[in-house]
């Protein structure tokens, strides 16, 4: 319920950003079109204003009997009164009061014939001659069908760059609120899977030494009765039980403290020139009640040529330990377990695979991350601490070595170390 409530306060989350983030896009295309507007109203008034002054112009012009000789209220020719000094001038003035400077084109032509008669065209006639911007002469002309009109090739990019540093605040403000989002929702994410293998952990903590304290408790109960202590070897069997648990609950101990002090990089390494192959021995000596209870085969490969390598024994033991350990939880009844050791390009590698219920794509790419379990699916029986993996990969990496996984799913899974030669290790 709690994980479910999780996830709907994440989506609700995401939805209102999402809203949010629409809102402001909303609002930026209505000031860019409201922009627009403006800069229409603008030029409408700016070319109003010119053809009034075109008009001003061409009446002072009447009144110059040396020129025109025409009655004041007769209109004249623009090609008379305005030519391209004159227009150009009114235009950047005009345009200039209206703070409007960027680049633009005009010309006056004629509507009917589509003929141009003044202005500083260059090549966009069809522009102009279709352009929303259009002020009929008719006040100052002899003709109805003349028009000045005004083309601005970078209107769109004038507007945006009148926008481009509030565009810019914007999008740095939003992404700073999606990163954090994002970040939040993965921190809380994350806090609430290490509170999940946590708990997990403890369970599988509280189970495992459950088991050794119930037995050494019933043991030593077994011992206080008469019966039983005047029984020698009874006596001596219940001892060696309770002496057997103890030891398990010391390694299982040891094991939590040293994984702790593997993930704060705290490794001291104690090298000693070992044979890898008695090592391997040795490891298997402590699973073999194990195996045989579970009627189990182990197939000896020992074919690498001087195993002798300068490593900590006790720490490897308790690699390979933990790699036997999990080939025989996770293998079926009749369990078959393969040992190879072999070298190559001048390393030794050894290898234990087993037929059990193998680890998926996605389990590989996370089981040497402390804590982490892979889900046994219907096999409930089997615990751990989900620090095993992660405990040899770090005694890997102290060794200078490392380890790969190879596996299909209840079919196989092989584990492989690979150390370095001897020289190597002797210089890391």
């Amino acid at each position: 319920m709690k994980q479910k409530r999780f996830r709907w306060i994440i989506v609700l989350a995401a939805f209102s950003l999402l809203g949010v983030i629409g809102i402001q896009l909303y609002w930026i295309q209505h000031a860019l079109q409201l922009r627009e507007e403006q800069f229409s109203a603008k030029v409408d008034l700016a070319m109003k204003s010119v053809v009034n002054r075109l008009l001003d112009s061409g009446r002072e012009l009447d009144n110059d009997p040396n020129k025109y000789n025409k009655e004041h209220t007769e209109q004249v020719d623009v090609s008379e009164i305005s030519g391209i000094r004159l227009l150009d001038s009114l235009l950047r003035v005009e345009l200039g009061c209206l703070k409007i400077a960027q680049g633009y084109q005009y010309a006056v032509y004629d509507r009917v014939d589509a003929l141009l008669i003044t202005g500083n065209i260059t090549q966009l006639t069809h522009e102009l001659m279709f352009s929303p911007f259009q002020q009929s002469l008719v006040s100052v002309t002899e003709s109805d069908d003349h028009y000045l009109s005004l083309f601005f090739p970078s209107k769109k990019g004038s507007i945006w760059r009148g926008f481009f540093w509030w565009l810019l605040l914007s999008a740095l403000f939003t992404l700073a609120v999606m990163l954090s989002f994002y970040y939040t929702v993965r921190a809380a994410w994350r806090q609430k899977r290490i509170s999940e293998i946590k708990s997990d952990f403890i369970n599988n903590m509280t189970h495992e030494f459950k088991t050794p304290i119930a037995t050494i408790s019933i043991a030593a109960e077994m011992l206080l009765r008469e019966e039983v202590n005047s029984d020698p070897y009874k006596t001596i069997r219940y001892t060696h039980i309770i002496l057997n648990e103890n030891q398990r609950l010391q390694k299982q101990a040891e094991q939590v403290l040293q994984s702790a002090m593997l993930e704060k990089g705290s490794v001291s390494l104690s090298l000693k020139h070992t044979d890898l192959h008695e090592l391997v021995k040795e490891a298997l000596e402590m699973f073999q009640l194990r195996i045989k209870d579970r009627d189990g085969t182990i197939h000896l490969e020992l074919n690498a040529q001087d195993p002798m390598l300068w490593i900590d024994p006790n720490l490897m033991i308790h690699a390979i330990g933990n790699l036997l350990d999990n080939a025989i939880k996770y293998s079926p009844d009749k369990l078959l377990i393969t040992i190879r050791t072999w070298k190559e390009s001048g390393n030794l590698y050894l290898r234990i695979q087993d037929q059990g219920i193998g680890i998926s794509k996605e389990d590989q790419k996370h089981i040497f991350k402390n804590l982490y379990r892979v889900s046994t699916g219907d096999r409930h029986d089997v615990k751990g601490f989900g620090i095993g993996l992660f405990y040899v990969h770090k005694i890997m990496e102290a060794h200078g070595g490392k380890i790969e996984v190879e596996s299909v799913p209840g079919k196989v899974t092989k584990f492989t170390l690979i150390l370095p030669a001897e020289k190597a290790v002797l210089q890391h």
